[in-house]
């Protein structure tokens, strides 16, 4: 089985990603961060603006043997995805909020959530997890807040 992780960065190179999807459409599992679907008109911070706006469904259209699940992290729009091919038997998908910013203006410091998909794999179930880490701004380096 092969899986995939990958941060698209909100489709800002849209031309490459999506040939690199075309290319590689016998990957089993795509554990995505970073993807907007159906956000058009819905993002106010001009400078996401140059972002796949769409690039949930555009990514879809290109894997028509896998089943696309998306989960926000803000509003509607903006999240995580997992592909999974339609041969593999699905038992549960879901997120759990894992990080809550309260007064959310913009930016990289927004909620984090946890998608999870729960698969059959030959005799056993199987747990696979999607998450962005938590941006600051400031590196890659561990803070107080990444930590909790």
């Amino acid at each position: 089985m092969q899986i995939l992780t990958l941060n698209t960065w909100g489709g800002r190179v849209s031309g490459p990603i999506l040939s690199f999807f075309k290319e590689n459409s016998d990957v089993d599992i795509f554990c995505l961060q970073e993807i907007y679907k159906e956000a058009e008109g819905k993002e106010e911070d001009v400078q996401y603006w140059e972002d796949q706006m769409d690039l949930f469904n555009d990514i879809q259209k290109l894997l028509p043997e896998h089943i696309g699940y998306f989960r926000p992290s803000i509003e509607d729009h903006y999240g995580l995805a997992i592909f999974i091919k339609k041969s593999i038997h699905v038992l549960e998908e879901g997120d759990i909020n894992i990080y809550e910013v309260m007064d959310y203006k913009g930016g990289g410091n927004h909620s984090r959530n946890l998608q999870y998909i729960k698969i059959k794999n030959k005799d056993s179930d199987l747990l696979i997890a999607n998450v962005h880490g938590l941006w600051n701004g400031q590196g890659k380096d561990d803070t107080p807040d990444r930590i909790n």
